[in-house]
């Protein structure tokens, strides 16, 4: 996607023109800030948009925001930009996007499943402790309160072979 100095397109490839639902026709000469941004991230964006042609020729050269389809759908595009000149003109903008809009949905259904995972853990009624090479990393409050502690950084760190019961030590190790 290539903008002039007003943030009108002036150039966009066939996968963005799939991305927002329009003809190739239908975008070169439109406003992107009005067009394709939903209105909530226009001020963000035209302000970077701004500065980079206001002199200074700088703008984020990695950048995530919404971008509004034809239908409606917000997606949310990271962006690489740079500045374009003319010799010593700054002339617009060119930038390559990637939809991320489905990878960031599931990072937040991993960052929630995770969460109700944590939580099904720390309030499990049973103890739950998880060892590494012998050594105990984690265990939830009931397992805290199993091993007579007050708080968990008591117990993390001891041998599992110290919290077994002695007649069963032989299977452990």
């Amino acid at each position: 996607l290539a903008l002039d100095t007003e943030c009108r397109i002036t150039m966009v490839n066939r996968q963005a023109c799939q991305l927002l639902g329009y003809t190739e026709q239908e975008l070169l000469g439109q406003s992107w800030l009005q067009l394709c941004l939903p209105e909530d991230a226009r001020r963000e964006v035209s302000s970077f948009f701004r500065q980079a042609m206001d002199g200074a020729g700088r703008m984020p050269e990695y950048h995530e925001n919404p971008v509004l389809t034809r239908s409606g759908e917000q997606r949310v595009v990271a962006w690489r930009n740079t500045v374009l000149r003319e010799e010593d003109q700054v002339v617009g903008t060119l930038s390559s996007g990637e939809d991320i809009t489905e990878r960031q949905r599931a990072e937040i259904a991993l960052a929630q499943s995770e969460e109700r995972y944590r939580q099904l853990v720390e309030l499990s009624p049973d103890a739950i402790g998880i060892h590494c090479q012998g050594k105990l990393v984690f265990t939830n409050l009931a397992g805290v309160r199993l091993l007579g502690a007050e708080h968990a950084k008591q117990v993390i760190g001891m041998s599992v072979i110290d919290i077994v019961h002695p007649d069963y030590r032989q299977l452990v190790s």
